[in-house]
């Protein structure tokens, strides 16, 4: 399994942008894990390269390989933070289809002092 946080791979995707070949080699790193996990995803706006890479990455594993999503965004607004566009919707698309959607309510130190 590998865990990623989507500012930290962002970073690494824009400085590897001048390096296609850099680039697919990530994709295929991240392509292999039995189980990706990426954090945070639109907690901040991305670049469009950077959006392009989490498409060739989630459609190469969207049929067998599961990967998990942390955001605090419904699905239209993981579409909107990732610039509503046709590569926007079939990132969401294919998170969705094959996944269960789990949805905590209250904030997070609720969740927290729960937890002890």
């Amino acid at each position: 399994m590998k865990f990623c946080r989507m500012c930290d791979l962002s970073v690494e995707i824009m400085t590897m942008s001048g390096n296609p070949a850099g680039l697919k080699a990530l994709q295929d790193k991240l392509a292999k894990y039995k189980v990706l996990a990426i954090d945070d995803l639109g907690a901040e706006p991305l670049m469009t390269e950077v959006v392009s890479f989490l498409y060739g990455l989630i459609d190469s594993r969207a049929p067998v390989k599961p990967t998990i999503v942390t955001t605090q965004l419904k699905p239209s607004g993981i579409i909107a933070a990732l610039g509503s566009n046709s590569q926007a919707e079939a990132i969401v698309d294919r998170l969705m289809k094959p996944c269960k959607m789990i949805t905590l309510e209250g904030n997070q130190r609720d969740r927290r002092s729960k937890r002890k």
